[in-house]
Order: structure tokens, then sequence, then C-alpha cells
């Protein structure tokens, strides 16, 4: 007994040790992308702390108007950082390693619960810690809901399993302590970030699959999951109250998919999704900060077989370790599907296939990785070469994973990278050539927002994000036409309406200057930018006369 427990003491020095290399240096990166609307404008962030304001806020409400996510648990742990650190980078970013560490440390707990060897556990977790297709929900700091919402889904997953390994007569009541702190922590994960919806249905798979024989039909099998029903009521019940919203989709131009699409082609990507996510897990090359799959656009699109055979691969996967008597390779991979049901699109999402999304249904791949290499081991017992073959994919990406982390390390970073890497998607260009507007780069952010154009001509918002360039570089002329160019595409901007209104001021055309702040007015009664620009404009007006 003393040498396991002193092989496992070693195995959690290796998890952690392999987890900081990997992600060596990440302290160095700065706010990206949502971070700073999450953490630099929030107020719920900055001000005085106010428990009541947190759990009663929406996610972006401070800082964009409207929220379509309810995360109170994510925002404590922010406040908590920013009462630490400031508005310092280095300790959120240290933060969301330890959680990183800590989910990998669970796993291997997880691990050992399914029956695995101290080795066997070490793979799994080393595997989930190192792959690079969990950098994002890591480097960047606006990826601490997919880690906290796992922390709880892990321990979750643990106290059921314990209680399920435990018999009837043993201690009763601490069984069903057991299944009752599952189901606290399953609405606890819920605040920090929804994507854990589906954990009910991967703790039935994992007890399914896990049990050579498993009493289906008797009552008491499926008693456990009511401990899951009120925190989901619960939290659907707070969503509804705060953000007046049940759903995660949100119909904007931005949106992946909109109802106009139709829904043969959102349910025809389906298995196209999920074969993606699988395919990213085996081999995360190369990696991009944003969404990896196009829609469905019909019945002679390619991809859809493509992503038929990819999905049909991975069930025939499950069967044939189930055939081999595999069952935890067959659990972790059916896990990892399950996981995914919520993010592939069944019901409307806003932007599936993201890098992130991979962080929680990454358990049972992580699972799925480390009982399938014990089953060859097994298989070719005579092979020395094969107890080693591991080491290899994990140095790979424990190195990917370094080189990942360095392209999080500010705004035109990351965003270069996406755009060379995604260049038919406007979000991709808006953003680099948005960054390149931040580093007051003015001509270089032309290009690709002249691109985003291109791809959204009938949408405002890039339009108006041009004109500003044009704008920066005293091309005055462009930019009028590209902030009327925004109008025309969406009346309610008034980004562009207060930007003409200066334009014509500072020619001394006071009257059409004072017609695009009244229309300001006419959309927003309460707009303070358009109010001061007004009364500016009639201070003028005895000067003139």
């Amino acid at each position: 007994m003393p040498s396991f427990f002193k092989k496992k003491g070693a195995h959690v020095l290796m998890i952690v040790a392999a987890t900081i290399a990997a992600y060596w240096g990440g302290w160095h990166n700065g706010f990206v992308y949502d971070d700073h609307d999450l953490i630099e404008k929030n107020s719920l962030i900055q001000e005085q702390f106010s428990l009541k304001k947190v759990l009663t806020t929406g996610y972006w409400e401070t800082t964009r108007g409207v929220s379509n996510y309810y995360r109170p648990l994510t925002i404590l742990s922010l406040k908590l950082d920013h009462s630490l650190y400031g508005d310092k980078p280095a300790g959120f970013h240290i933060s969301n390693l330890l959680w990183h560490i800590s989910c990998a440390l669970l796993l291997y707990l997880l691990a050992l619960q399914w029956q695995a060897s101290p080795e066997i556990a070490l793979v799994a977790a080393l595997v989930f810690a190192v792959t690079p297709f969990h950098t994002q929900s890591v480097a960047w700091i606006s990826g601490r809901t997919d880690v906290l919402a796992t922390t709880a889904a892990l321990l979750a997953l643990i106290c059921f399993r314990v209680a399920r390994l435990r018999g009837k007569n043993d201690n009763p009541l601490g069984r069903w302590l057991l299944f009752t702190a599952a189901g606290v922590l399953y609405f606890v994960g819920l605040l920090a970030k929804e994507i854990i919806i589906a954990l009910p249905l991967v703790v039935l798979v994992q007890e399914v699959l896990l049990r050579p024989a498993p009493p289906l039909k008797r009552p008491g099998f499926w008693l456990p999951w009511g401990v899951f029903i009120p925190g989901l009521v619960v939290c659907f019940y707070l969503r509804y109250q705060i953000i007046n919203s049940l759903f995660f989709f949100v119909n904007t131009p931005e949106a992946w998919w909109v109802p106009a699409d139709g829904q043969l082609s959102r349910l025809a990507t389906v298995p196209k999704i999920l074969s993606w996510y699988l395919l990213k897990s085996v081999f995360p090359w190369p990696l991009v900060f944003e969404r990896g799959v196009e829609m469905v656009r019909g019945i002679g699109d390619w991809t859809l077989y493509l992503g038929l055979i990819g999905l049909g691969g991975w069930i025939y996967g499950i069967r044939l370790c189930l055939r081999r008597g595999a069952r935890q390779a067959a659990a972790g991979l059916a896990c990892f599907l399950t996981a995914l049901l919520p993010i592939a699109n069944i019901v409307p999402v806003f932007e599936p296939c993201m890098e992130h999304f991979s962080y929680f249904p990454g358990i049972g791949f992580a699972l799925f990785a480390a009982f399938a290499w014990m089953a060859l081991r097994r298989r070719f017992e005579q092979s020395r070469v094969l107890r080693y073959t591991i080491v290899a994919p994990l140095i790979v990406f424990a190195v990917s994973t370094q080189d990942r982390v360095t392209e999080w390390q500010d705004d035109l970073t990351i965003f270069r990278d996406t755009a060379a890497k995604r260049p038919h998607l406007y979000r991709a260009q808006t953003s680099y050539g948005l960054a390149l507007l931040a580093g007051r780069h003015y001509t270089e952010a032309i290009v690709p927002l002249k691109q985003a154009v291109e791809l959204k001509p009938t949408y405002g918002r890039p339009h108006y994000n041009l004109g500003l360039a044009y704008r920066r570089l005293g091309r005055n002329e462009l930019a009028q036409t590209a902030f009327e160019n925004a109008i025309e595409c969406d009346p309610t901007l008034i980004s562009p309406m207060n930007n003409l209104g200066v334009i014509h001021y500072e020619r001394g055309e006071y009257g059409k200057a004072g017609y695009y702040w009244q229309s300001i007015l006419k959309i927003d009664p309460d707009n303070h930018m358009a109010k001061n620009n007004l009364m500016q404009l009639r201070r003028m007006r005895p000067r003139r006369q």
C-alpha cells in the first residue's frame, strides 16, 4: 500500500509539472478580445463587490447591453482574481492555469474510479492536460467558463461513481449524500457555463457501459438521476427571470446559422460537427480562433457524406471496443460523443465548432485514449516498444501547446493568425482590422476591413469599421461614404450617424450635422453624445449670426 500511494504522489507531480511546462510563459500574455469587455470594462469586476448585482445580472449585460448567458460563478471567480491582482492579466492567467491543473488531477481520480491502473490514469490526465486543443480554454482568460464548469462536472462524475460503487447496505446515508453532492455540483457548474447541460446523460453512459449487465429495468437504478432535476430547473428559472431567455441562440447576422438557412441544412451539419471535434481531438492542427466548419448547403455537398462517414466510424469504434472487452475505452468514446450533443447544433447555437467547446467533452476523449492504449498493450504484450509509444504524442502535444500559447499574447497576434488561416470568415477579418486600428496601424487595417465588407456587404458594421479606418487617416470623403453605406444597411446604427454629424460639423455644414444628431435621438432619446453635440451646435449659431 505505501508504494501505491508513493506512485500516486509521483503521478500528481508529473501532471502538475507537465501542465506548467506546456503553458509556460502564458502568464506574460495580456487581455484578448472578450477579456476587455468581461474584465476591463465590466462594472461587476471593476466596481465595489455586490453579490446581489452579480446574481441578478446577465453575463454581458453591463458591457454589451444585452446578454443571452447567465454565468454568475464565472463573474465571481474573475472578481476574486481582480481583488487579488487588480488589472494585471498575469494573475488571471495563473488562475486559469491552476484551474486547468485541478481538472487534470480530478480526471486522474475519475480514471481510478473507472478501475484504471495508476499508470493508465496518469496517461488520461496527461492527454487532457497537454493537448493543444484545450489551449483556447486555458490561455484565454474568457475561457475560464469552460474550465470552471468542467471542474464541477468532474467532481459530480466522481461523486456519482463512488456512490454507485458502494453497496446498498454500505452506509446508505453516505451514498445518498454523494448522489446529492453530484446534483449540487451540476447546478454549480451550470452557473459557470451551460455547456455541461448534458452531464446527466454523460453519467448515464458512464454507469451503463462500465457495468457488464446494468439493471436498467430496476427502479433503484434510475432513482439517483433525480438529483440532477432540481439544479436544471432552478438554472432555467434563473435564466428566464434574469435574462428573459431559456435558450442560448442569438439570431444575428454574425450567427453561424440563421433560420433563413433552413432547418434541414442545420441538422445535416450535425454529423459534420461531431466528426470535426473527433478529428481535432486526434489531430489538433491547425488551431484557429474561429469556427472550423461551414454549414452543409444541400445533398450535393460532399462534406455531408464525410461527416456521416466520420460519425459512423465513431459509433463503430464504440461497438468494436465493447466487442474486444475494452468497456472503459467504449465508455470514454461514448461520453465524448454525449458531451458534444449540446454544441452539435441539434438545438441551434450561436457558433459551433469552437476550440474551447471541446474542453468538457475532452474528458471522454482523454479516457478513451488512455484505455485504448491499455487495450493495445494487452493485445501486444510482448512488444516493449508499445509501452512507450504514448510518450511521443504527449511530447508533440505539449510542444504544440507551448507554441499555441504564444499566439494568445494579444489581440493583434491572435487575430493576425486567425485572419491568415480563415480568410473567408467575416469576423476573422473584422477582428484583425479592429486590432490593427487599436494598435494605430491605420493603413494596414484597410485591407482586412475592406475584405470584411466584401464578405458581408449588406451588414452595416463592416462598413462602419472601414469608415473608422479612413477617418483615422484623415480621408474624410471615403469615411463619409463608408458611414453612409453603414446606415443604408442598418438605419438603427448610431455610431456612423454620430461620425457623419462630426464630419459635417467640421466642414461647417451645421444643418446636416444637426440632422444626423437629431436622427440619433429618434432612435435613442437618452443618448448623451447626441444631446451634447446638439447643445454645442446651438452655441455656435449666435456666432454665425
